[in-house]
């Protein structure tokens, strides 16, 4: 077996009688689960649930019937042998000859399911609306299975995903200690003079050299008076003395991601910067106190931003969302009421009775600015992992909280 992050057959055996009793549940015969390596590779994270194979722009089909074992199919034959020797959980990899969709139904047939009920994951879920399975692909799926019944299955999936079990809580234990060094790296490199993207640079080298995984989701930007979101590509432009430092990173290992986001102020920061970093904190504090198992996600959503409305700020985004094996599970709210008036965003899922339960891992945003400041073109970024623990919500990072002065 190849050195690689991976997961026990226990771990295994826990997640296929989940799903197969979810299945059994809902009537369906197979699930044919879709793994897409697109959104930093974060929509094949169902595919790799069951399988542990995914990564690195793989792409994969999942054929998983209620009883027999399951099979992958993958994009070729020159990673068969990879796949064979990363994971002990599928021992049926296959290549797709001629394509997907008839790779998958020759299998449902030889299944003896062309008649079942067949349940696909990669059609619209709790939080995209549009899905991600090729159209074609699925329109091929049903010429080839004309007698089969085709269900919608990508919630059956994400619902299991949504509550972590202690070995899926270890591994973003992981990727949080790497997002640590991500961080230090961060801080460590960015001094004036130096370009941005460079010190970008110097997070993928932590990130690759602490066993983290690409590609993953790092975010930044730089200058006298950086907006607090969105901020996309690194530039060639050199740091300057006075400049604010952005981040997001989602620092990967095994395919978990964790959640990290931090202000960076190259010399003394501006007092009302550093007025909305105490905010911040303010914010950070409450969400301690409200991220409890039973409370409902409306309260939460109440506390954190309370003291955003008792200082009369605004926020970007303030909230949390689920992390896993993506970065936008359940639970979920993060935008302002105009943000999501607008259909920029999904909207906020609610799953079964809204409230929070013990296991789950979020990732909790404050991305502060004040309208009557630079007219609200500037301000912080805050963010965190935290597991929803019996007594509340406990860190996953080590890194220190404040705002960082170089």
């Amino acid at each position: 077996m190849l050195a690689l992050p991976r997961l026990s057959l226990a771990e295994r055996d826990r997640r296929w009688q989940l799903v197969r009793e979810k299945m059994a549940e809902q009537g369906i015969d197979c699930l044919l689960v879709w793994g897409a390596p697109v959104h930093w590779d974060m929509k094949v994270s169902s595919a790799r649930y069951l399988t542990q194979i995914g990564g690195n722009g793989e792409f994969e089909f999942v054929v998983f019937p209620r009883a027999e074992e399951p099979t992958v199919f993958i994009w070729a034959n020159t990673f068969l042998s990879w796949w064979q020797e990363a994971q002990d959980w599928i021992q049926d990899i296959r290549v797709r000859r001629p394509g997907w969709a008839e790779a998958v139904a020759g299998r449902v047939r030889e299944l003896g399911l062309e008649r079942g009920r067949l349940g696909v994951v990669g059609l619209s879920g709790l939080f995209d609306r549009d899905g991600y399975l090729p159209y074609e692909t699925y329109l091929r799926l049903q010429q080839l299975l004309p007698d089969a019944q085709f269900l919608n299955a990508t919630a059956l999936l994400e619902e299991c995903r949504m509550v972590k079990s202690a070995e899926e809580v270890a591994m973003l234990e992981r990727a949080a200690a790497i997002g640590d060094a991500m961080m230090e790296a961060y801080v460590s490199r960015a001094r004036p003079g130096v370009r941005e993207c460079e010190v970008y640079a110097a997070v993928f080298e932590a990130l690759i050299a602490h066993g983290g995984e690409v590609p993953t989701l790092v975010l930044m930007g730089s200058g006298p008076a950086p907006h607090p979101h969105p901020f996309y590509h690194p530039t060639q432009r050199h740091l300057e003395h006075g400049d604010t430092l952005i981040a997001e990173m989602h620092p990967k290992y095994g395919g978990y991601v964790a959640h990290m986001e931090r202000t960076v102020s190259l010399g003394p920061p501006h007092p009302h910067r550093r007025y909305l970093y105490e905010v911040t904190m303010q914010c950070y504090q409450a969400a301690l106190e409200a991220l409890r198992p039973g409370q409902f996600l409306s309260e939460i959503q109440s506390a954190i931003r309370r003291p955003i409305a008792e200082a009369r700020l605004a926020f970007t985004e303030c909230g949390i969302h689920g992390h896993g094996l993506e970065s936008l599970e359940y639970p979920t709210f993060l935008f302002p009421p105009e943000a999501a008036a607008t259909e920029l965003v999904e909207p906020q899922a609610i799953v079964g009775d809204g409230r929070l339960k013990e296991g789950m891992v979020v990732g909790l945003i404050v991305d502060l600015v004040d309208p009557n400041w630079e007219g609200g073109r500037t301000g912080t970024v805050f963010g965190d992992t935290l597991v929803i623990e019996a007594t509340g919500a406990r860190r996953l990072s080590r890194f220190p909280l404040g705002l960082a002065v170089v």
